[in-house]
């Protein structure tokens, strides 16, 4: 059970650290609907997204490899979570002084994938395709 919770806990970190920029996570949205349910058509409401820098959606194809493409940018090869400070870092934490002077050790932590980056962004089964 504690495993699982922290399976969780750091997929939350990572919904929590990255957002979304309005495109990608529309795209996100729409390529998992056409991944469940089968392709939208252009006639479908919901293929078209008519807010600022309104767009059609491009299909399925299309949307994975602009998603892949922002994560290529924008995602990290790798971060470490720290489970009992629950946060993120982009390096391994080192040893650090208390107000006493003294040195501790810190905490064993987990090195979260790239993979598990945009499994926990985009959703398991999408990001199989990106």
């Amino acid at each position: 059970m504690m495993k699982l919770q922290r399976e969780r806990d750091h997929k939350v970190a990572i919904q929590n650290t990255y957002v979304l920029p309005d495109r990608i996570e529309i795209l996100r949205r729409l390529a998992t609907q056409d991944l469940y349910s089968g392709p939208l058509s252009n006639d479908d409401e919901s293929a078209n997204y008519h807010g600022e820098g309104g767009f059609t959606y491009p299909g399925f194809a299309n949307a994975c490899r602009e998603l892949a493409a922002w994560a290529d940018e924008n995602v990290p090869c790798s971060l470490y979570y720290d489970a009992d400070a629950d946060c993120l870092s982009e390096s391994v934490p080192g040893p650090w002084q208390d107000e006493d002077g003294n040195w501790n050790e810190p905490e064993p932590v987990r090195e979260v994938r790239q993979t598990e980056i945009c499994e926990a962004l985009f959703g398991r089964q999408l990001a199989q395709y990106l």
